[in-house]
């Protein structure tokens, strides 16, 4: 099960994936108020420590969270203990005092399923069992959802024969988390972190302590930390608070308190030290230099530890402020350098600056950052702006919501999940407001300035270089860092070069529309309130007249300028589309197109398939017009920027990574890919020029095209602006549209050794020719869940070879295609054994369908199919596919009652004719021993 990463504690490091930040102390007020608790929160505390937490939140309606939170993670293991309380959570779901057959079984036959209705994540200092239920029939079921829990509390049986079972699961998720990323990740862990037990801890263990624990080491870990006065329930959602307190106490007060044993402490050592480093592996291709800054923070639960994070918050913004007027004197070779805080442990903090840099200019970049960090400490601010921060956050303080009337249960429960996680008061919001006002209030502009130096002053420091793949950069010495800064503190302070004032971007203006054309209403549907128009253009207008709940048109056009058209490659049609969405209309400047957008308050997205080319927006009625001329302007006076395209054709690289390579060989495997489908090369695209692609695009927008539009606006209004706008634009009749890009009948299989672990990752495609149809599409997609059960319950439970699997099936209306997806990974040598198990439930799906698990599919389906009839956004896609299957609205009139139709016996029927495992992609990535060893 995934671990779970608190939000409060996130990690982010560096430019790619984040950085930390470290908060120096300061005065508090003479007066601490302590929070208190919002009063929407029933508390408790059972006589053996236990604590409760209840909300009776009422919205949705029918939906219940229950979570068990135990303050015991990875931190809590001994040396000989690695993996432990990842291994011990996974055994929780088997069985119990009082359910021999196993928690997950028992929550099976309940309807309940992995990763919707429970699921458990555990990451370094906890460990969290989650329950989510839904409908009243889920609902009914609460009381049993306590019970299990009070299982999984203090009741579990470790068993050898379950553990060797389930080890394979938790080896395969170890599996499954290999990759350039993840060896990156950790070697990031153990440069930030250094000094403390969490790089020493990993949550998910090693290869070796997976396969040995024995279950004497998980039930010593068990007994220790799992104790009552190490726990808390949470409780939210439509539910009876004091019905509920009764049960918890029924449940729960059983055990007795326990003495616990003493805790490791959460923070690495600090000191007075300079460190030096390097990352690097053969896929990565980012060129870094990062500075950071280790610290600690006070988080104390009252108005002085508030003072301290409302500084952060100020502080944090002055240095972003600050980042950029030093961009002036950033050196060649220095792309961007940005700047992030936030926890690495217990009360630590990091200030990290990373610089992207040229693979050759990381010196420059050690040499900018630790003159930023020097200009930082030395010149002061813009006073003026600091100002205006401090007064921005007082507007925000003040704007403040002063009751959390308005959450609902999601947000109750991810937020009291926080708050209990990181061991925090949920303030209450009529405290939490008036508190922020009066201390932001009293912040001065030199405390927000002494606040951020405090972090640049810390002792503890870090520079690290990254480069692409396993080139050699020289790593300076920490002596050299340090004579480096003491050159830099020497000099005069540069001068920094003031930012020439923007010439105010000129508001552009659209040009006159084309004389008015006409339209002819071709028929009515009061019904469904939909109506049809023929423009005298030969588009068509289709109106869905019904209000939408936000109040808002929405509207598509839609045309078959797809970018699998005869006359030009797919990359050309694809690169004349988006120059030519991104430039915007012709003479105008990327800076007019984004100000003109920001001023109309309406913008036009564009997509493009192999198939369909459609623009789409969404405005109030009083825009139409408005938005319409915009579309007239930009189908007839396109323009495509010259720095655009040069852009591309500068963005343009060689990725030889595994991912990339797996990829080329799938297109290759599952399409008859012509040369009009190939990628371009270098010199290919830099044969393009704005007149050749501006051509193309001209072609494209040429085609006709359904409008489609739904919402209430006065009809009279709609159709003057079509005539005006949509109906006198020239198409050309008859135009070939684009034609799709089917997949190869027959089984196709290819292996790749090209992997840098011991993993083997399966991708797979299947499809078989099916006519689109609305109740079958629904059909499908329940029939796709309840063999997404079975194969995992046969690749996981029973062969234990996988620790997730993906599986999808879908009836797409494009290619009239039922289409599989499936993919997992697993150990390289049971590879075949997996694949065997997985082509017998394609090869008779009827065979496998398990009434529980085909149970459940039904019901999800008919629930995901009632909300989907009360979703504007869902009614209008199934407009959209009513008029181009049918040419009228009858599947937008079925729509109603398919919900109904769905039922055991149809979907059984659908799955008794298929056999997926014919028209089947398989591309298989295999690890390459050789690209093993050159891992440094």
């Amino acid at each position: 099960m995934k671990h779970l990463v608190t939000l409060a504690r996130r990690l982010c490091l560096l430019a790619a994936c984040g950085m930390a930040a470290m908060l120096p102390a300061h005065a508090a007020p003479a007066t601490v108020e302590p929070f208190r608790w919002d009063p929407a929160i029933q508390r408790g505390t059972l006589p053996n420590g236990l604590r409760y937490f209840i909300v009776p939140a009422s919205k949705p309606a029918d939906t219940l969270g229950i979570q068990l939170l135990v303050h015991a993670g990875s931190l809590e293991e001994d040396e000989q203990q690695s993996g432990v309380a990842h291994l011990v959570e996974h055994m929780m779901f088997h069985e119990s005092r009082d359910v021999p057959e196993g928690i997950a079984r028992r929550m099976t036959a309940m309807g309940w399923r992995p990763g919707v209705q429970y699921n458990a994540v555990t990451n370094s200092e906890r460990t969290l069992y989650m329950l989510n239920l839904s409908g009243k029939a889920q609902l009914a079921q609460w009381d049993q959802g306590l019970f299990l829990l009070s299982q999984i509390a203090g009741h579990a049986l470790i068993r050898d024969t379950s553990l060797a079972q389930e080890r394979r699961v938790v080896l395969e998720e170890w599996r499954g988390k290999l990759s350039a990323r993840e060896r990156m990740e950790q070697q990031r862990r153990l440069l930030l972190r250094e000094g403390g037990l969490q790089p020493l801890r990993p949550t998910i263990g090693t290869e070796r302590s997976i396969r040995t624990q024995p279950a004497a080491s998980l039930q010593r870990f068990y007994q220790r930390w799992y104790q009552p006065n190490n726990m808390a329930l949470l409780v939210v959602g439509a539910v009876d608070a004091a019905q509920v307190e009764a049960r918890i106490r029924h449940w729960f007060a059983e055990r007795p308190a326990a003495v616990l044993p003493q805790r490791a402490d959460r923070n690495p050592v600090l000191g007075n030290t300079l460190r030096t480093g390097r990352l690097q592996d053969a896929d990565n291709r980012s060129s870094q230099v990062g500075w950071v800054l280790r610290s600690r923070s006070d988080l104390a639960q009252d108005s002085a530890g508030f003072r301290v994070r409302l500084l952060d918050n100020l502080a944090e913004k002055l240095l972003k402020q600050e980042l950029v007027r030093y961009q002036p004197l950033r050196p060649s070779g220095v792309r961007s350098v940005v700047a992030r805080k936030g926890f690495i442990g217990g009360t630590t903090f990091t200030l990290g600056f990373a610089a992207t840099v040229e693979p050759n200019a990381h010196r420059a970049g050690m040499q900018y950052l630790l003159q930023l960090q020097h200009l930082l400490l030395a010149q002061a601010p813009d006073e003026a702006k600091l100002t205006a921060l401090r007064e921005d956050l007082l507007a925000v303080a003040r704007r403040t919501p002063r009751s959390s009337a308005g959450w609902d249960a999601q947000k109750w429960l991810q937020e009291l999940q926080n708050a209990i996680a990181d061991e925090r008061v949920l303030q209450d919001p009529a405290q939490k407001g008036p508190m922020a006002e009066a201390i932001v209030a009293g912040i001065r502009n030199e405390d927000v300035i002494a606040h951020l130096r405090g972090w640049l002053q810390s002792p503890d420091r870090l520079l690290f270089m990254l480069a692409p793949g396993l080139k050699p950069v020289p790593l300076p010495t920490p002596q050299q860092v340090l004579a480096l800064q003491a050159d830099i503190a020497a000099k005069p302070l540069p001068a920094v070069p003031q930012p020439p004032v923007p010439a105010p971007v000129p508001l552009p203006e659209l040009p006159p529309a084309l004389p008015a054309a006409s339209s002819t209403l071709l028929w009515r549907d009061e019904a469904q309130q939909v109506a049809m128009w023929q423009l005298a253009n030969g588009d068509r207008l289709v109106w869905q007249y019904r209000a939408n709940q936000d109040g808002k048109l929405r509207y598509v056009a839609e045309s078959g300028a797809g970018y699998r058209l005869p006359g030009a490659t797919g990359w050309q049609w694809q690169l004349a589309a988006q120059l030519a969405a991104a430039s915007g209309p012709a003479g105008w400047q990327a800076a007019q197109l984004r100000r003109w957008e920001q001023h109309q308050s309406l913008g036009l997205s564009q997509a493009q398939t192999t198939q369909r080319l459609t623009q789409s927006a969404s405005v109030p009625a009083d825009k139409l017009a408005t938005l319409w001329h915009y579309y007239q302007t930009r189908q007839l006076h396109a323009g495509i920027d010259p720095a655009l395209l040069r852009l591309q054709q500068n963005s343009l690289g060689r990725d030889s990574s595994a991912a990339s390579q797996a990829y080329a060989a799938l297109g290759k495997l599952r399409y008859p890919l012509t040369a009009a489908d190939q990628a371009p090369t270098p010199a290919e695209l830099r044969r393009q020029t704005p007149a050749a692609l501006l051509a193309l695009w001209q072609q494209l927008v040429a085609r006709p095209v359904t409008h489609y539009l739904s919402g209430d606006a006065r009809e009279a209004d709609v159709l003057a602006a079509a005539n005006r706008y949509l109906a006198p634009i020239p198409r050309r009749a008859n135009a070939v549209t684009a034609s799709a890009l089917l997949p190869r009948p027959g089984f196709f299989e290819s292996r790749h050794a090209i992997a840098r672990e011991p993993v083997a990752r399966v991708q797979a495609y299947g499809s078989v020719p099916m006519a689109w149809q609305g109740e079958r599409a629904l059909q499908v997609a329940t029939l796709g869940r309840a063999l997404h059960a079975a194969m995992r319950r046969s690749l996981r439970e029973e062969a234990a070879g996988v620790y997730s699997v993906q599986f999808s099936l879908k009836l797409n209306p494009d290619t009239d295609r039922l289409e599989s997806e499936w993919q997992f990974s697993t150990d390289p040598a049971r590879l075949d054994e997996l694949l065997l198990r997985v082509r017998a439930i394609l090869a008779q799906p009827a065979a496998v369908l398990d009434d529980a698990n085909l149970q459940t599919a039904l019901e999800y389906g008919r629930q995901q199919a009632a909300a989907r009839q009360a979703d504007d956004d869902s009614r209008f896609n199934r407009l959209q596919l009513s008029i181009r299957h049918d040419g009228d609205t009858r599947y937008l009139s079925r729509s109603a009652d398919l919900a109904a139709t769905l039922d055991a016996a149809s979907v059984r029927a659908l799955a008794s004719g298929l056999q997926l495992d014919r028209n089947l992609a398989l591309l298989l990535t295999l690890p390459d021993p050789k690209l093993m060893e050159t891992q440094p």
